[in-house]
């Protein structure tokens, strides 16, 4: 819905017909289709689109070459690739160096991103989502990242409600979450190891 305030069509996949039906309810637009689909194996015609813009995706993915191959396939030339994506700098790994958390499959470093991207694309730019001081304060405090990651290690992290969560943080970091919504945040060009978000763009030759 927010890409279609400046683009002509916009199309949202996902893979649960439940969620698509929810999008469909919830942000019905004349010039948005929603569809239920795999984004390793589109249902979409080659060259068919502008612009591919995908968040915090990448990395819930098994095969998620798979899903950058496939939006390559349907971009035109010319088109745009956006991609965001948490920064494995400041997530939390297991003794063998694969993410704890249990949603995702794989992170991403600057590094790796960008070859990733660069194999695809020209142009290829990386930005970095940062933290101002009080989202710092809330996201990287020591003795609350500990407890974040022993929830984590035990896989009940999710298993707590998100107020719980962070009604705990707060206190432990005298920062409250109204604070970080209204604190906002920068995008800046470069990436930076303290960022939230990596966001990665290319052009299709």
């Amino acid at each position: 819905a927010m890409l279609a305030e400046g683009a002509a069509q916009v199309v949202g996949i996902d893979l649960k017909p439940e969620l698509v039906m929810h999008a469909r309810r919830r942000y019905a637009l004349p010039n948005v289709r929603f569809e239920a689909m795999d984004c390793e194996a589109m249902g979409l015609a080659p060259g068919s689109f502008e612009a591919v813009v995908c968040d915090e995706l990448i990395e819930h993915l098994s095969d998620y070459r798979a899903f950058m191959n496939e939006a390559q396939r349907v971009l035109a030339p010319g088109g745009v690739f956006v991609c965001a994506t948490t920064n494995a700098g400041i997530g939390f790994t297991s003794a063998d160096g694969s993410p704890m958390n249990r949603n995702h499959h794989r992170e991403f470093g600057p590094r790796r991103f960008r070859r990733e991207l660069e194999q695809r694309y020209h142009h290829v730019r990386l930005f970095s989502e940062c933290l101002r001081p009080r989202t710092a304060k809330y996201v990287l405090h020591d003795r609350a990242r500990w407890v974040e990651r022993v929830l984590v290690g035990l896989g009940v992290k999710h298993k707590i409600p998100i107020g719980w969560r962070n009604f705990i943080r707060e206190r432990m970091t005298g920062v409250k979450v109204q604070d970080l919504i209204d604190e906002g945040f920068e995008i800046v060009e470069g990436a930076r190891s303290d960022s939230l978000y990596l966001i990665g763009m290319g052009i299709k030759a």
